[in-house]
Order: structure tokens, then sequence, then C-alpha cells
């Protein structure tokens, strides 16, 4: 069909609105934060993880800093990856087209085309994305589009926490990896503060470790770190049932298993160690998918786990979908519940339109619904 001077009217329209929004003034890829950083007109700064965009996830840090911005300032082009996003609707939580990113929150049948399938998705605001290409190679809205769930996220956040104020917590910051697998592992369905930090404080006491570091800015050297082999050693000294008896002075079970955290804890370690894991430093140099692939598959040790040892031991990228967060979420959506996955994909769309790291916002969601001070 031929493209008439009102077709081009039009569309210069719609650019001009669309920038009114704020357009790009420039993007990169941060190596140290492996985000994407985008600067708008408005001044503001977007931030978002590689693993949250369609077409980005487990791209190389060579090919994610090879970034185009459009001509119109509202789309940015990957060259090497071949693809693309629309800013306007990267702002509003969206990172893909909408089969995409049904898939990414876990909805089954994401290319099923029902009737009932499309009610349920425009009632959830599962719409959204990049529809039809346009000349350019970038993408227009759908005006048919909802609003994202995390344009509902951030409008809770913003209603009701003063991030700005918040620090994460000192356990973010171990002096060793040991004591952040210990940690991670022993949080799960533990309360925090009463159940799981007297735990690990008493293994830091008997083999005479300091819990936390005095310097949050950097890591301790890794000669003043207990090792992943040290962990290992200790479970060959004592035995698992000293090492709960004695040790830990607890016998918790791991979730769904009849496997007891403190075995969890030997079974990671060894796990990690053979991908070279020994200390702060190894776990910030790995690849996080390297390090979930090696503990996934051990019985007891799910993606919450695996996402809480992750932010433990620095990554700044995850989120741990545990009560509160998705309790959050979902009274955001004005829904009865969410999943684990769902509330954290949504968590870390909702970061990158409020430009804080997901693991940031994970532990001020978590401290205001937990009411931990």
């Amino acid at each position: 069909m031929a493209v008439t001077e009102r077709d081009l009217e039009r569309a210069e329209a719609r650019t001009r609105e669309e920038r009114e929004g704020g357009y790009v003034l420039s993007a990169r890829y941060d190596r140290r934060r492996r985000r994407v950083v985008v600067e708008l007109s408005t001044g503001i700064e977007v931030t978002f993880s590689p693993a949250s965009a369609e077409g980005l996830a487990g791209a190389s840090p060579e090919n994610l800093a090879h970034i185009e911005v459009s001509p119109s300032g509202t789309g940015l082009h990957w060259p090497q990856l071949d693809a693309d996003l629309y800013v306007p609707a990267l702002l509003q939580g969206i990172f893909g087209s909408r089969s995409w990113m049904a898939a990414r929150l876990g909805a089954a049948g994401g290319r099923s085309r029902s009737e009932a399938k499309t009610t349920a998705a425009r009632k959830n605001g599962r719409k959204g994305g990049r529809p039809r290409q346009i000349a350019s190679g970038m993408s227009e809205p759908d005006a048919s589009a909802n609003l994202p769930r995390s344009a509902a996220v951030v409008r809770k956040v913003r209603r009701l926490i003063d991030l700005d104020s918040i620090e994460l917590g000192a356990e973010f910051f171990p002096a060793h990896l040991s004591v952040a697998l210990i940690d991670a592992i022993l949080t799960a369905r533990l309360r925090y503060e009463a159940q799981v930090v007297p735990l690990v404080k008493r293994y830091c006491r008997f083999f005479g470790l300091r819990r936390l570091r005095t310097d949050r800015s950097c890591l301790p050297p890794p000669r003043d770190q207990e090792t992943l082999q040290d962990l290992v050693n200790h479970y060959e000294a004592f035995g698992v049932r000293r090492m709960e008896d004695e040790i830990f002075g607890a016998r918790y079970r791991s979730p769904g298993t009849g496997i007891s955290k403190v075995e969890n804890i030997r079974r990671a370690a060894v796990a990690l160690r053979k991908i070279g894991l020994e200390n702060l430093q190894d776990a910030a140099s790995r690849d996080p998918d390297e390090i979930a692939c090696v503990l996934r598959p051990l019985k007891g040790i799910g993606a919450q786990t695996i996402h809480m040892f992750l932010m433990y031991a620095g990554n700044e990228n995850y989120v741990k979908g545990d009560v509160h967060i998705r309790r959050f979420v979902a009274d955001a959506l004005d829904r009865k519940s969410v999943s684990a996955a769902e509330a954290e994909q949504v968590v870390q769309e909702a970061a990158g339109i409020l430009g804080v790291a997901p693991r940031h916002l994970d532990y001020a969601i978590w401290r205001h619904a937990s009411g931990a001070r």
C-alpha cells in the first residue's frame, strides 16, 4: 500500500508525542554492574539487566556494548544481536514482544490464541511490547496495550517506600563466600533474624570467623577469607551429624526433601568447587548462569535459594520471590497471589524503571512488607 502525505504527517506527529515523554541521549553497557544504562533527555537514567530483555539474555559483554540509538531517540538497537527495544515501552516495563513477555512470566501455552486466553491476558495486563515492524526497523506502540504489571508495582513503591533512605542489610556484605552460601541455604522458610542469623553466628564463632565485612566498598583479600575447601574440610573432620548438633545446633530440612539444610550446605560447596569457586572474588568473576547450573540439580536448593546466594555474593541483578515479595506484588496488582517467578520478573522490571538495582529494590520491598527495621 502506498504511503500518503497524511501517513507521513501522522508518523511525524506520533514521533513528536513520543519524544515529549523523554528520548535517549546515550546508551551504554556497564560491565561492572552488568546492566544497560540509558540516559534520557528528562535527566533520568534508566538501568536494566540484559537478562530481563528479549534478545539480550546470555549475550557477551562485547555484543551488549555495541548499542545504536535510533534517529528519533525512541529506539535502541544491538546490531550484533539483531535486537531492538522500544524506549517508551521500556519505560513502562515492557522488555520484549507480547509472546516473549508472557513466556517470561510463566504463561502456559504462550502461543495459544484462544479467545479465553486472550481475554485473560488482557485482564491481567499481559499485553504490550513490540507490535509490527515499521520502515525504520524499530517498533511502534500498540494502542490497545494495557499498562504492564511493573507500572503498578512502581506506583506502589513510590507511594510507600523511600528508596533513598534504605541501605542494603549487613547480610549482603559477608566476609566469606562460605558464609554467603550458609546464609542462603538456611534462609529458606525460616525467620531470618530469629532463626537464621543465630545459626550463622554459631558457625562463625566456632571456627573463629568474622561474619560480615568491615568495609562494604570492597571485598576482603582472598587470604583473609575462609574458602569453600575449608568449609568442606570441616564436614570431613566433624561429619554431618556433628555439624548439625555441635556447630549449627539445628536439624532443619530443605523444603520438599528429607535432606538437612546442613547437608545441603556441604553438597552445594562441593558443586561450586567443581567450577572453581572458593572465595568472593571467584563468585564475582563467574557467570551467574554457570553458578545456577551447578546448584540447580541439587534437591532442596531451588531458584529462590540460588538467587539469594547470588545476591549475598554481590550480584545486583537478582530478586528472591519470597512470600513478602509475592504478597507486595500481588497487592499492587490487586490479585490474590502471584508466583515467585512472576514476582521476580515484575520487580526486576520495576527496578529498571525506578533506576535502582533489582537487589536493592528486592531488599526495600522485603523490609517494608516484612516489617523489618
